[in-house]
């Protein structure tokens, strides 16, 4: 019998350990019921990104169906669906960046993507019009493809305005972006923080695209960044279910965090295999 741990299953251990261990408090309020954590409650909700956002009603089924997830999460009871639905609508987008890991590193690549916003057959008919998509721009470190930084917004937005939010919290040498993020604001504001701009012009001023052939050579780099994505929709979906924008942002964050775990459970079955691996 083979007692080898499964990747699900370390990616449930490594999720727990992860939101037990930051600063996100263990309950909401001093006089919540304390009948089940915060901390269970996330690692849950990864748990379901983790399953391509599989609806909440069959993730406690699936949660019944295999007991070490309760044991992991040191559950008594499996909670309803509509009480993680209810942590999910009322915690608070900005503690979903407390789990993201921002250090020092010598690349950074920046782009973003957009995802599908689910409509059913007869939204489609009765509006005759898709519901809009959102978009997730991101920076990675291009030594390990971790996530370092997320902007999200409507879909319709230029890729020039998330660039400033993502550069602002990291700390890099050298930041890699396609021509979608050329302007002067987005490298003068590099600059201003110690941070090289290796971003090619665009072809509306031929004295400056000209310059695109010297461009440096780590700008290859910034085909990392989409590696990453096309991870992310291979393995956790490329469609959101959520139907407010505040929801919508919270979903974009949460599927961010779910790579970064997935990444750290890759790494960790790299570093105790003695067996070549292909990621």
């Amino acid at each position: 019998m083979n007692n080898k741990e499964t990747k699900f299953k370390k990616f449930v251990r490594i999720s727990y350990n992860k939101v037990k261990g930051s600063k996100i408090p263990k309950f909401s309020h001093r006089n919540s019921p304390k009948k089940f954590t915060q901390h269970q409650h996330m690692a849950i909700c990864l748990i379901k990104k983790r399953l391509k956002n599989m609806p909440y009603r069959d993730l406690v089924e699936i949660m019944a169906e295999m007991p070490f997830i309760c044991e992991i999460l040191g559950l008594r009871e499996i909670p309803q669906y509509t009480t993680i639905q209810k942590f999910f609508q009322r915690f608070d987008e900005k503690e979903f960046l407390l789990l993201i890991e921002i250090y020092t590193t010598n690349i950074v690549a920046i782009d973003g993507t957009g995802f599908h916003s689910y409509s059913s057959k007869h939204y489609e008919f009765v509006l005759h019009r898709k519901k809009p998509y959102q978009k997730l721009a991101i920076g990675i470190d291009t030594s390990n493809q971790k996530i370092q930084s997320v902007y999200t917004c409507h879909g319709y937005s230029h890729d020039t305005n998330s660039f400033i939010p993502l550069l602002k919290p990291l700390s890099a040498k050298t930041v890699v972006a396609d021509k979608g993020f050329d302007s002067n604001k987005n490298r003068n504001f590099a600059k201003s923080i110690k941070i090289k701009p290796v971003i090619p012009y665009k072809e509306m001023n031929e004295l400056l695209a000209s310059m695109n052939e010297h461009i440096d050579k780590v700008y290859h780099r910034r085909s990392l960044v989409e590696t990453v994505f096309s991870v992310i929709k291979r393995k956790f979906g490329d469609y959101t279910y959520s139907r407010n924008y505040a929801n919508l942002r919270k979903e974009m964050f949460l599927t961010a965090l779910t790579y970064n775990i997935y990444v750290e459970t890759r790494y960790c079955a790299l570093r105790f295999s003695t067996k070549p691996q292909i990621v």
